[in-house]
């Protein structure tokens, strides 16, 4: 068993502010592989140094591993972008403790290799995470040298899709501020819009989850 300190590095508030759902779900797999978990809300915590130091030491992680949603905010008048702030993350990481850290999600998939190398982090993951940061962990843990980049590989059915494991305290922020938790009924879609990245994400098909397990989140 390892201590893996998860991190949500968006900070976006606009149309609203969004659970970090994903960051949920990779939890739920590391804790059903055996593995002591907590989770970090850098925007619930206020963007606070501080207390993202505070969590590292006394949660004294084995590894930290940091997802990065967004790369900007799609406003074309706007000039925000946020692979900067995972990066400052991953400084402050270096700062506070020797614990490999290990960068993914949508934002981190679409540019991997360039945010890898941007962002100074050890290891990615592109793509579906819940069980190839569980694969990735065993492999570091027993000395093994991974890539420097992983893929997920085989898409998941909607059966092998993690529930979310959801945080008690990122829940009442969130509430408060947006008033809604959200939850995931599928992955993909076979549309093309110009614009959107998910088929290229999540694959070109509807992958349903069970609506069991949907109503039981």
């Amino acid at each position: 068993m390892k201590r893996i300190l998860l991190v949500s590095s968006n900070v976006s508030r606009e149309p609203l502010q969004v659970y970090p759902l994903g960051l949920a779900v990779v939890a739920k797999g590391l804790v059903e592989s055996g593995h002591e978990v907590e989770q970090f809300d850098f925007l619930a915590s206020g963007e606070s140094e501080a207390l993202f130091r505070r969590k590292i030491v006394s949660f004294d992680p084995d590894y930290v591993c940091i997802s990065l949603r967004n790369l900007d905010n799609c406003d074309s008048f706007s000039r925000a972008g946020y692979p900067e702030i995972a990066k400052r993350l991953v400084g402050w990481v270096r700062g506070t403790t020797g614990a490999p850290v290990i960068i993914g999600g949508p934002g981190f998939s679409i540019l991997p290799e360039e945010l890898l190398a941007f962002t100074g982090a050890d290891h990615g993951i592109v793509g579906e995470g819940e069980r190839v940061v569980c694969d990735l962990i065993r492999d570091l843990s027993e000395g093994r040298t991974p890539p420097p980049i992983l893929r997920g590989g085989r898409l998941l059915d909607g059966g092998q899709m993690a529930s979310p494991l959801y945080n008690g305290g990122m829940i009442a922020y969130y509430l408060d501020q947006s008033g809604m938790i959200n939850l995931q009924t599928k992955r993909g879609c076979p549309h093309g819009c110009i614009y959107c990245v998910y088929p290229s994400l999540e694959g070109n098909r509807f992958r349903h989850r069970d609506p069991k397990a949907v109503v039981d989140d």
